[in-house]
């Protein structure tokens, strides 16, 4: 890899959220917490995202170290919203749970874990539906600043 590498793909696809966790407990014998997804339909989008990306892994294998991203989100155009007003897609779902999918689908293919994210670009638009990542590792401290 070389310095300053950057990874950059675009997946197709209407983006899925990916939503809060639900926890609950199994009674009997032998009580255990299960924890899953809120969203079912995050999973399909996620190997979606797991395997554009897999054709864009680093060479070496996952990235260590801090990780700079944008992440720009695509969102389909609603019909009673006339062009020539066509401004920013301010209903739900939110920006960050939209990212929280890509971000997540990312982990042991592009770096080793989400958490290495330190600076993130989330854009939220419309247009064809999908999202645009760029990511690159962040060799020099004073290069956070710069990041996007």
């Amino acid at each position: 890899m070389t310095e300053n590498e950057r990874i950059q793909f675009s997946v197709r696809g209407v983006p899925i959220p990916k939503g809060s966790k639900k926890a609950f407990v199994i009674k009997g014998d032998n009580p255990k917490a299960i924890v899953v997804d809120a969203n079912p339909k995050t999973k399909p989008w996620q190997t979606l995202i797991k395997h554009v990306a897999a054709q864009y892994a680093p060479e070496d294998g996952p990235w260590e170290g801090p990780i700079a991203m944008t992440v720009t989100i695509y969102l389909p155009i609603p019909k009673n919203i006339p062009k020539q007003r066509l401004g920013y897609p301010i209903t739900r779902p939110d920006a960050l749970k939209l990212c929280r999918a890509v971000e997540d689908s990312l982990s042991e293919i592009i770096y080793k874990d989400d958490a290495q994210v330190v600076n993130l670009q989330v854009l939220k638009r419309y247009g064809p539906v999908g999202v645009k990542v760029r990511v690159w590792q962040i060799t020099k401290y004073a290069e956070i600043s710069n990041c996007v």
